[in-house]
């Protein structure tokens, strides 16, 4: 069985290496074309019956005009001595001169405005080979300043057509800079946003404990208390169910316990009709909601109260008819309280 498997990976080990060298030919044969395009040629790789093949196109080089046929002499009685041979080319100033060789690359779209200078021109020496990183960014930028392909390549020191065939092959690159430029959108982004405030983090102190507990009493929404605490809201509205849990009525006031409001009426009725089966009482609700409340969760409040935890969910989902409401369940804390105390 290892010997199969030393068998396999031998195999393996062996295709992976031809595939390298298949590669590294193919890389190989596009960087010659590359050059070769920079040079003007057009080249091309094609592949066919496993064989890779480079293929450059030349144009032919087209011969000159015949000389013309210079007029034989009259023929007379006696010949004159023959005269000397006449020149292979017609000496003639306005001769016209060799028609001019087509440079333009095939099946290519050239720009609009001409690209190579004329032929018998002097040309400078120009830069050749791949593109650089920084002569790359160089030219998409100047691309996008809006210059011509004749402008970038006087300023980077080479060919027009090479700049040309440069850019038709960036345009996937000069897409994703103008959405950066532009946005996603096409439309030019505004001011930026203003980064978000940072809010105070760690253990809330004894001051801001109180204050959370006594703007809760006032009816005060966690958002405010937040934005007075410069705190985010969601440890604000945790430390707002704690201190609704842990508060407990005055031992004994001079003054008459205020009025229930009508929210608090509701719950009173809802609880009225719910009443109190499978050995719930109202000193159990009040425990179940305060554990729940301070964050310890159903399980334990299954375990302190010795329920099942379903039944202690049950209970608590059928006491809390609006969860997720602060308000609504500051009401029910309180409505929980008093009827435990009138047992």
């Amino acid at each position: 069985m290892a010997t199969a498997f030393q068998d396999v990976l031998t195999k393996l080990s062996a295709q992976k290496a031809a595939l390298d060298g298949q590669m590294k030919a193919v890389q190989c044969l596009e960087a010659t074309r590359e050059t070769l395009a920079d040079l003007g040629f057009d080249a091309a790789v094609s592949a066919k019956e496993g064989r890779l093949r480079l293929e450059v196109r030349l144009e032919a080089v087209r011969a000159l005009p015949a000389p013309e046929a210079s007029p034989s002499p009259p023929v007379a009685e006696d010949p004159p001595p023959p005269p000397p041979p006449a020149p292979s080319v017609p000496l003639v100033k306005d001769a016209p001169p060799p028609e001019a060789v087509d440079h333009t690359p095939p099946d290519i779209e050239a720009p609009a405005e001409p690209i190579d200078p004329p032929v018998g021109a002097a040309e400078p020496d120009l830069a050749t080979g791949p593109f650089s990183d920084a002569e790359f960014d160089q030219l998409v930028d100047m691309h996008l300043a809006g210059k011509s392909a004749a402008e970038i390549a006087a300023e980077l020191g080479r060919k027009p057509y090479s700049v040309h065939n440069k850019l038709r092959n960036a345009r996937e690159e000069i897409e994703a800079r103008q959405c950066e430029c532009t946005g996603a959108d096409g439309v030019e982004p505004d001011d930026p946003e203003p980064p978000e405030p940072e809010y105070v983090t760690g253990p809330f102190s004894a001051a801001e404990k109180a204050i959370v507990e006594e703007m809760a009493r006032e009816g005060a929404e966690a958002s405010a208390i937040a934005a007075r605490l410069g705190r985010n809201t969601a440890p604000v509205v945790l430390q707002m169910r704690r201190a609704l849990a842990q508060a407990k009525p005055a031992p004994s006031q001079a003054a008459p316990p205020e009025a229930p409001s009508v929210s608090e009426r509701h719950i009173d009725k809802h609880l009225d009709k719910l009443g109190y089966a499978d050995g719930w009482t109202a000193a159990r609700d009040l425990q179940l909601a305060e554990i729940i409340v301070r964050g310890d969760g159903v399980a334990t409040a299954g375990a302190v109260l010795r329920v099942k935890s379903d039944k202690a969910k049950e209970r608590w989902f059928a006491l809390n008819t609006k969860r997720g409401d602060i308000d609504h369940q500051a009401c029910l804390m309180r409505v929980l309280g008093r009827r435990a105390n009138d047992a």
